[in-house]
């Protein structure tokens, strides 16, 4: 296997559902977000979500350590264990799991985001039309919160 030009490092890990099956979900440094399939890494499957929870990065985000698992995996690894089988499952998950997906993977970010980040995020891990559906969906759910809540300092 050749190494990747640049090793990725990670910057948070969450666990999220999409629909029924769980994904491991790792940002890293440079804004990319990678999602695989829980299934590949049994240990962490089989782990209560306790246990999934306590982890710190190792050698600066190289890789990911649960210690209570007793369990390393390395931030390459998880690149590259992301095949393209995971657009695949993306396209066939409904819009509101996905909506789910994408604004757990938000909540990862440790910093605000602006809006191109996060078109740039949402295409890297989902096929073109199926996040112009959620976005949209999105969108028009948003703004129709909006409507419903008056603006700060004025009375309802």
């Amino acid at each position: 296997m050749t190494p990747l030009p640049d090793p990725p490092l990670a910057q948070n890990v969450a666990f999220v559902k999409s629909g029924r099956s769980e994904r491991l979900a790792v940002l890293l440094r440079d804004g990319r977000l990678i999602a695989v399939p829980l299934q590949l890494y049994p240990t962490l499957k089989a782990a209560k979500p306790t246990a999934r929870k306590r982890w710190r990065l190792v050698g600066q985000g190289q890789g990911i350590h649960w210690p209570d698992l007793d369990l390393d995996l390395s931030t390459e690894g998880i690149v590259r264990a992301r095949p393209d089988q995971t657009r695949a499952v993306a396209s066939r998950m409904s819009d509101s799991d996905m909506a789910s997906v994408l604004l757990q993977a938000l909540e990862l970010a440790d910093k605000p985001m602006s809006a191109s980040e996060v078109a740039t995020l949402i295409e890297r891990a989902f096929p073109p039309a199926k996040v112009r559906a959620v976005v949209s969906r999105l969108s028009r759910d948003r703004r129709r919160e909006r409507r419903r809540k008056p603006p700060p300092g004025r009375r309802a």
